[in-house]
């Protein structure tokens, strides 16, 4: 597909002729990768019309993953700022949901949010038609048939923590179904769903044809796993293929849209109360709402190896940059500015630019940027996580959690420390920590998260005995146990309102 007729997919064109040549050139170079040249495009584009909301929404993203803090704060006021004028009917419920997406990150007000989402709704209503196949309320004679779709079965968060699920349902309760949309190459993850599921079916080709296919195996709840991490799924659902569809895991909360009927939380991300402030029913899984997957860990290699120094205490940070903000990234620098010698280990993301944001930042907190070590990606996930092991303590981030990257590291023994948050997003680490009987690695105030890691870098006695708990723990406490996941999992399906009933 063109650079235009993707652009003109999004309901981004057309547009004045000299926004409109600035918007291709930024696009192209976007998805090639080549941030800087589609930064400066995009910027030109808000020279012209600063309420640009495609060019404000790239330029988001493209902050986060070249460390621009500053600018990412400006670019989210300057969001909220042209969203409440903008008229919403005449957004393209793509770059609408290019914002909600943005919204988990850096949150909306929340009326300008519900705006947001019930655009959205109503244009996939007005495209798709609305619901399309009735579902008859009749006796079920099987097993309960549960659907899982998504289109990120792959080398991918969603792929990665769902690899064990598949296989661990009890096939006495459960029949299980994956339907796979691929966005991108097949991998091993994919060639396992394959394996696992009773039946795979990848879909393909116009959203009623892939609504009529999903309906066609006629499947009494369908799960929806990508949330608005993925657009091209969503009017599907909106046909209603299932007669009871279900949001979970994706982005943290619900994919508030009319055609999901219920989202998976727990007690923690949801806490009771807070649940009219989701569109759909909440379904509480006892314990953590998050699956893992307990994946091979590789040959520790050695500190020269991973590009870290000889000695010093390592702090490692190896979020999705795009959650870091400058509260976090300023409270990081005052850790490493009480702890001699120590640095910090971030991940980067596809472009080198982080290093030289990330580092001019730390400058004006007083920390050498040769302090931030930038951890190049390792294709073989084994060897990632034996990385892990050269650090000393994983420090998370606050306006979003790691979550993928949090059972990682807690998988091969490396401690996490998370701040409980307000919001379901800024609560996942929590979630995981209380499942896995780390309750010590939770702090309530930046104040007592700069302390605790300070404390655990200088005393080594103490971290040491943090680790062995936790690497029982994970042995004997249920955040790894698939199985007994499931059967959690299973036990709150067969419970859903108006399902069909035997």
């Amino acid at each position: 597909m063109s650079v235009q007729d993707q652009l003109q997919a999004m309901g981004v064109l057309p547009a004045p002729a000299n926004i409109s040549m600035l918007l291709h050139m930024a696009f192209f170079a976007d998805n090639m990768r080549h941030y800087d040249e589609a930064y400066a495009n995009y910027a030109a584009v808000l020279e012209q019309n600063p309420n640009h909301l495609f060019a404000l929404t790239r330029l988001l993203t493209i902050d986060g993953v070249q460390g621009r803090l500053d600018a990412a704060e400006i670019h989210h006021k300057q969001l909220i700022k042209s969203l409440e004028t903008a008229d919403l009917k005449s957004v393209h419920w793509m770059q609408l949901g290019a914002i909600a997406y943005q919204s988990v990150i850096r949150a909306l007000p929340r009326d300008i949010y519900v705006s947001v989402m019930r655009e959205i709704d109503r244009q996939l209503i007005a495209l798709t038609g609305g619901p399309k196949f009735k579902h008859e309320n009749k006796a079920r004679k099987h097993r309960l048939r549960v659907g899982y779709l998504s289109s990120c079965l792959r080398d991918h968060p969603i792929g990665h923590v769902t690899a064990d699920l598949f296989a661990s349902h009890n096939r006495e309760r459960v029949e299980v179904v994956v339907f796979y949309s691929p966005e991108g190459p097949d991998t091993a993850i994919t060639d396992r769903a394959r394996t696992d599921a009773e039946k795979f079916v990848e879909l393909s080709g116009h959203p009623t044809d892939i609504a009529a296919t999903i309906a066609a195996h006629e499947v009494d709840v369908l799960i929806y796993l990508d949330n608005i991490m993925s657009l091209a799924l969503l009017p599907v659902l909106t046909m209603r293929p299932a007669p009871v569809q279900i949001s979970w895991l994706g982005v943290a909360g619900n994919c508030d849209l009319s055609c999901i009927d219920y989202f998976i939380a727990d007690e923690t991300v949801v806490p009771r109360g807070e649940e009219d402030l989701y569109f759909a029913p909440v379904l509480r899984l006892p314990g953590t709402y998050h699956c893992a997957f307990t994946h091979a860990v590789g040959t520790i290699m050695s500190r020269a190896e991973a590009g870290l120094p000889d000695s010093g205490f390592v702090f490692c940070a190896f979020n999705n940059p795009e959650k870091i903000d400058r509260t976090v990234f300023q409270s990081w620098m005052r850790i490493l500015s009480r702890v001699d010698g120590s640095v910090l280990w971030l991940s980067r993301t596809h472009s080198r630019a982080i290093q030289r944001h990330l580092g001019a930042v730390a400058q004006d907190c007083g920390i050498s940027p040769n302090r931030l070590i930038i951890a190049d990606r390792i294709e073989d996930k084994a060897d990632h996580l034996a990385r892990h092991k050269l650090a000393g303590l994983f420090l998370d981030t606050m306006i979003h959690n790691a979550s993928t990257m949090a059972l990682d590291a807690l998988w091969v023994g490396l401690p996490v420390l998370t701040i409980r948050g307000a919001r379901f997003s800024a609560c996942i680490a929590t979630s995981l920590l209380q499942e896995i009987g780390m309750n010590r690695l939770i702090c309530d105030s930046l104040q007592e998260f700069e302390d605790k890691a300070v404390y655990l870098a200088t005393h080594e006695a103490d971290l040491e005995e943090i680790r062995g708990k936790l690497n029982q723990n994970k042995e004997t406490t249920p955040l790894f146990n698939t199985q007994a996941f499931c059967e959690k999992l299973e036990d709150c399906l067969l419970q859903v309102p108006f399902r069909r009933v035997d």
